[in-house]
């Protein structure tokens, strides 16, 4: 991220922050959030093994695949108006649109992988904060 950030000249105007989910964030609420958090469930038997044996655990694997969801999205401080997108598992979508629902979100867009799966959701706040 620091190198891409140096690459686009965006050092005046992206502010990277290192944290335990949302911990290491004060209570100002954002305009934008992506993130790419753990997606697959312990129990997925599909995932391949250079995935598994490169990729660090606690960057892929979250109880039930959709836990990390509802962290997030429970603690996620944005703008009545503002934009979180995320990375999800397949067919995930309907599971992580629900938990987004019970915290103000409503899903705008998505992107599809080339396997044609739902992979990138853009959502919007369309409540005002908690």
């Amino acid at each position: 991220a620091l190198l891409n950030r140096k690459k686009f000249a965006l050092e005046d105007r992206l502010y990277l922050i290192k944290s335990n989910w949302l911990h290491a964030l004060d209570s100002e609420p954002f305009d934008f959030v992506v993130t790419n958090p753990p997606y697959v469930d312990f129990a997925d038997s599909k995932i391949d093994k250079s995935v598994v044996d490169f990729e660090p655990h606690v960057a892929l694997f979250s109880p039930g695949g959709t836990s990390s969801y509802e962290t997030i999205f429970s603690s996620l401080s944005l703008k009545k108006g503002a934009f979180f997108v995320c990375e999800i598992g397949c067919g995930q979508e309907k599971k992580v649109v629900e938990i987004g629902a019970r915290y103000g979100f409503r899903l705008t867009k998505y992107k599809c992988d080339g396997l044609g799966y739902k992979r990138a959701l853009l959502f919007e706040r369309s409540e005002d904060l908690k």
